[in-house]
């Protein structure tokens, strides 16, 4: 199957999550290999039932043996905790958080990147990856047309000062489409970081 995660290859797995808490946002988990990502989860944590960021972070650490997974990317806005967790419990360096206002990872100081900040960087990578021969696979609470939808509401733009690259933020996003793109958050995280190597197993 072309979405297939191999998990004898060398080409490494990379799971990427972008957790949500309040304000009716969703968590999204994806696992990503070569020319495939695939959508693994996609819901919303309730305080009245109890849900807290354990319920993320024990399914990460399932996908991470199930997978064998190379590195764990987290986003840092709402991911704190999870991360905190993950170094409770002896995960080791390839738990990463990642800070979306970041430095670009282009170039080696501000000054020389083309993006504002990683955000930018990402889903500008994204769209270029995008158009070669690629999977995009999702799971059956979720399509992939749901997938692609959400991609096109973040539009790339000129910052005014340093008319570096950039990408609409979050919050103006939400109030234009009334919905955070927290599918496609999830996904552009596979490019915040260049990944060559498997972990040893």
């Amino acid at each position: 199957r072309k979405d297939t995660i191999d998990t004898s290859s060398p080409v490494p797995i990379i799971l990427t999550c972008d957790p949500a808490w309040t304000g009716g946002d969703r968590t999204t988990i994806w696992v990503h290999q070569g020319n495939v990502s695939r959508l693994l989860e996609s819901y919303r944590l309730s305080k009245a039932d109890g849900d807290d960021h354990n319920y993320t972070y024990n399914l990460l650490r399932q996908y991470e043996k199930d997978f064998k997974a190379d590195s764990v990317l987290i986003d840092q806005a709402e991911g704190t905790g999870i991360y905190t967790l993950s170094q409770r419990h002896g995960a080791q360096y390839h738990w990463e958080l990642i800070s979306f206002g970041s430095s670009a990872i282009d170039a080696p100081d501000f000054n020389s990147s083309q993006y504002q900040n990683l955000r930018a960087q990402m889903y500008y990578e994204a769209n270029e990856w995008l158009k070669g021969p690629v999977t995009i696979a999702t799971n059956d609470k979720v399509s992939k047309d749901d997938v692609v939808k959400e991609l096109t509401w973040t539009k790339g733009m000129r910052n005014k000062s340093s008319l570096k690259k950039q990408a609409q933020p979050k919050d103006e996003i939400k109030k234009d489409v009334g919905m955070s793109p927290d599918l496609a958050d999830g996904f552009v995280l596979r490019f915040s970081r260049k990944i060559y190597d498997r972990l040893p197993k």
